[in-house]
């Protein structure tokens, strides 16, 4: 019997074994016959443009958020008028960091709400709900301006719209890249998906621009600034209603008809034979998450323990270094340096230059050079430019503090410029 026993089991390894075998034959037929199928159609370009653009303008409101939140920082605490609620807010550091943090705190809380529902959803519904979201966050942020608010209303409505905010930021974080790659021909994908980080970096520009538009003009609030975010997340939302579903989500949820007229939007030409290979290409996708049990379907399972501890290493050490600390209190600590405001301006430009390298550069060098150099360049710059800030009041007080605070700005200058360029 235990002998049997073994044998039935073998026999049962050898049958998967050939399944798989199969059905990875399948998928190598797919792609061949994929990359012909691809030849007989084109692109239409227009309609490529706004799959890009309405998700691509969730990312550009998360960077005009860095850059705006600085201004929004450095007017609250160079306020002079005693009767608005926001002139404590220099003698409370706590509420500081609050401020800036709370949208963050924010996106944290809406990627673990997205992650439970984007596959009931879908990707256009998370886009277009962010959208919603980024809207109402930005009007709240806007209402908290005013000037008879007490200091508990105004800080409290302005931190309850900053989160509100930074779930938009969650949701569409997520549902952006995922429905890019979804709806973009194969040949384009990388350059589309990629784009988006370009976006991000232009709403950076956008907010440091229109933070320092507000800063030379006495007549604007630093609400103007959330309000602007206002104006961007309205054409997304919009634009959301004019887009369709992506493809490989209605593929997954057996709506077919509604699929294929998704795939006409982007393509033209033979679409009917590029339609039907994703379709097998899905079929045997989901054939083989069938056939596999939950525990090595899972992330956590040791099949892929390695990946997954390396690429969340990446994105929590990405974030804890303190990189984006200096993104978004840039403008304060150009303003600690003794210089104007006007350099985080180009800060953003330099950051858009180089991004724009990086995305150019990524495919042709691959990722894991670039995060070499990359995470070589963070270190020196944060530590060049933490000991300069730690030593500027004790240069202060020497002869020639006036040359030494100069040379201190400069290099200053130059290392938080490094750090964006990381």
């Amino acid at each position: 019997f235990f002998w049997a026993q073994i044998r039935t089991h073998q026999q049962k390894r050898h049958h998967h074994k050939q399944e798989d075998q199969y059905n990875n034959i399948i998928i190598i037929v797919v792609i061949i016959m994929s990359t012909t199928a691809t030849a007989a159609t084109t692109v239409n370009i227009p309609s490529l443009f706004m799959v890009f653009l309405t998700p691509a303008l969730g990312g550009t409101l998360l960077g005009y958020d860095v850059g705006a939140t600085s201004f929004v920082l450095a007017k609250m605490l160079t306020d002079t008028n005693t009767s608005v609620w926001w002139h404590h807010v220099s003698t409370m550091s706590l509420l500081q960091g609050t401020i800036v943090s709370a949208m963050a705190l924010g996106a944290v809380f809406g990627s673990l709400l997205v992650f439970k529902v984007a596959s009931l959803v879908g990707r256009r519904s998370e886009i277009r709900f962010a959208a919603f979201l980024y809207l109402f966050g930005a009007s709240l942020n806007t209402l908290a301006g005013r000037n008879d608010w007490s200091l508990f209303q105004g800080a409290s409505l302005l931190l309850v719209g900053r989160f509100v905010y930074g779930i938009a930021v969650g949701f569409a974080m997520h549902g952006a890249p995922t429905y890019m790659a979804e709806m973009s021909p194969a040949s384009l994908r990388g350059m589309v998906v990629t784009g988006k980080e370009l976006f991000i970096v232009v709403g950076m520009m956008l907010g440091y621009s229109s933070g320092y538009f507000v800063s030379r003009h006495d007549g604007y609030s630093w609400t103007f600034l959330y309000g602007i975010a206002g104006m961007i997340a309205f054409p997304m939302l919009i634009l959301s209603f004019f887009i369709p579903r992506s493809t490989r989500w209605l593929l997954l949820n057996n709506q077919f008809e509604e699929a294929l007229e998704s795939m006409k939007f982007v393509l033209n030409g033979n679409v009917e034979m590029e339609f039907d290979l994703l379709r097998k290409n899905v079929m045997v996708e989901t054939t083989n998450a069938t056939t596999t049990t939950k525990s090595q379907q899972s992330i956590f399972s040791k099949k892929y323990r390695r990946a997954f501890v390396t690429t969340m290493g990446l994105l929590v050490l990405q974030q804890v270094t303190g990189q984006p600390s200096v993104v978004s209190y840039v403008t304060v600590m150009f303003g600690t340096a003794g210089l104007d405001e006007s350099s985080s301006i180009l800060v953003s430009a330099f950051m858009m230059a180089c991004t724009a390298v990086a995305v150019v550069l990524v495919d042709r060098r691959g990722r894991k050079l670039l995060l070499y150099i990359g995470c070589t360049m963070m270190f020196t710059a944060l530590m060049i430019l933490s000991i300069l800030f730690t030593n500027d009041n004790t240069n202060n007080e020497e002869d020639g503090a006036t040359t030494t605070k100069t040379t201190a700005s400069t290099l200053k200058l130059v290392v938080i410029l490094f750090a964006m360029f990381v």
